[in-house]
């Protein structure tokens, strides 16, 4: 027989996890209960029209609504390689994620570059303005920590009582990256690219109340860039569409 006392036990352990976090976290980052806004460019290097996508999403660098407000992510595609450039920064698990989009009924096409706000396909970025943000919903706190030993921790107190397993997912994101491209459909243009997933893990948990804990290993990436961030996202297993995000820069 499973004794009354277990939720409580484990309420009481999560929360002893994450006083232990405090107080040996090398780097925290905070939403606030509010929905922050997850923003996806889907692009490749060996897309002709992906530039004028991935400037507009760069100058979000520089935004006032940048990770309080935002995150941005360029998830880069490779199944343009064919057309004779290999994008370096192309990941299989992220033409995943864009087609689920589409198999999951939230859109209604697989292109680049294609811009997803907060789960729903958004075009009018190429009106060149600032993202349109819809009106914040409230979704609940998430946190995302890094120790000292760069283990990578995510905590999110939920807003909604009905609580389901959530999916915490996170990325490596690189700054200021320059690329030459030397073939395909790009040759011959210097391709200056923000907010690239070099690195992403995922795992699935399920509440303790409303809370939830996840735990990763360090996320690391060879490519060489001058500025990393670290973001955090959560969704559910056969739902792309983003619940909470936050993110900040790690040096």
């Amino acid at each position: 027989m499973q004794s009354n006392r277990n939720p409580v036990r484990a309420l009481l352990a999560v929360a002893a996890v994450l006083l232990a976090q405090s107080a040996f976290a090398d780097k925290v980052f905070k939403s606030g209960v509010e929905q922050t806004s997850l923003l996806e460019l889907y692009t490749s290097q060996g897309c002709y029209s992906c530039p004028p996508a991935e400037n507009w999403l760069n100058a979000l660098k520089n935004s006032p609504m940048l990770w309080s407000k935002v995150v941005p992510v360029a998830f880069h595609v490779d199944y343009w390689d064919y057309l004779g450039w290999k994008d370096p920064y192309g990941m299989k698990r992220n033409q995943e994620r864009h087609y689920a989009y589409k198999f999951q009924g939230h859109t209604k096409a697989i292109y680049t570059p294609e811009v997803i706000l907060n789960g729903a396909d958004y075009t009018i970025w190429r009106q060149g303005a600032a993202p349109r943000l819809p009106e914040a919903r409230t979704a609940g706190e998430l946190e995302l920590s890094i120790d000292k030993d760069n283990g990578v921790r995510v905590f999110f107190t939920s807003s909604d009582k009905a609580t389901t397993a959530l999916k915490a997912n996170i990325a490596l994101l690189g700054f200021g990256i320059v690329a030459k491209i030397a073939a395909g459909e790009n040759k011959g243009k210097t391709l200056h690219h923000e907010f690239v997933a070099l690195a992403r893990n995922s795992k699935t948990a399920h509440p303790v109340g409303q809370l939830y804990l996840w735990q990763f290993p360090a996320i690391e990436s060879g490519h060489a860039r001058e500025r990393t961030a670290l973001i955090a996202w959560l969704d559910k297993e056969g739902d792309n569409r983003p619940i909470q995000a936050t993110g900040g820069w790690i040096d």
